[in-house]
């Protein structure tokens, strides 16, 4: 019997702890990185997080505005118009119209894939119309109602006409 057979005799539990070279703690990292790379790329892709909530892409919705423009005399100035909105979608539900200006919906449908809206408006800005699905509020469609001026507002004048 060699010294090795016995020293292995003697402690056979004993192992030898080797320090991985500087290119293997290397490899070693970069294989913990990319496996964190894949599981975050797992777990951020949609479908791991879809549930029964649908999603904007399930459905093919489509909203008109006539006029989408509204002109006043100048800027700044409240525009007045009378709009009308035409809305469809490829599913039958319950769908209702927001406005950009208020969080109470304008008008609500039931069992339907179709609707139309008209209002007048006076605003000092833009107005954006939106179409969601009552149940998830998902957002389907919007439009928008721009406001344009004929006359830029001014700056102050460059003389003033003074008392004293």
């Amino acid at each position: 019997m060699n010294l090795v057979a016995v020293q292995a005799n003697l402690q056979p539990d004993l192992q030898v702890w080797v320090q991985p070279s500087k290119h293997q703690q290397l490899v070693q990292l970069w294989r913990w990185c990319i496996a964190v790379i894949l599981l975050m790329l797992l777990f951020t892709h949609p479908s791991v997080w879809a549930d029964n909530k649908q999603t904007e892409q399930q459905f093919s919705a489509k909203m008109t505005i006539s006029p989408d423009q509204c002109v006043a005399m100048t800027e700044g100035q409240t525009c007045y118009v009378d709009i009308e909105l035409q809305w469809q979608t490829s599913n039958i539900g319950e769908y209702c119209l927001f406005s950009s200006g208020q969080e109470k919906a304008l008008k609500c449908w039931s069992n339907t894939s179709r609707g139309s809206f008209q209002q007048e408006v006076a605003s000092k800005q833009n107005v954006i119309y939106t179409l969601r699905k009552q149940q998830t509020n998902v957002r389907l469609a919007q439009s928008k109602l721009e406001m344009a001026w004929v006359h830029k507002r001014r700056g102050k004048p460059t003389t003033w006409w003074r008392l004293f």
